[in-house]
């Protein structure tokens, strides 16, 4: 009986892990939206460490140069 149960979970796992595979698969623009904020992300992250690194170095050329021409 209990062989049976565990056996059950399993199918019903994968099942459910398959549909899910299945859903994110066949929709290829949210795919898309996952890697573009993904890539946004490490961009941000990447100007936040650079932005930190030239305070750090108390690098005013270096901060200044991180903003863009109007300030942002």
């Amino acid at each position: 009986m209990n062989r049976l149960l565990i056996t059950g979970a399993i199918i019903a796992s994968l099942f459910t892990y398959q549909q899910e595979a299945n859903a994110q698969s066949s929709n290829p623009k949210k795919a898309k939206e996952t890697v573009s904020a993904s890539t946004e992300k490490a961009k941000i992250e990447s100007l936040i460490f650079s932005y930190q690194d030239a305070l750090n170095a108390a690098d005013v050329n270096k901060v200044v140069g991180l903003y863009t021409s109007n300030g942002f």
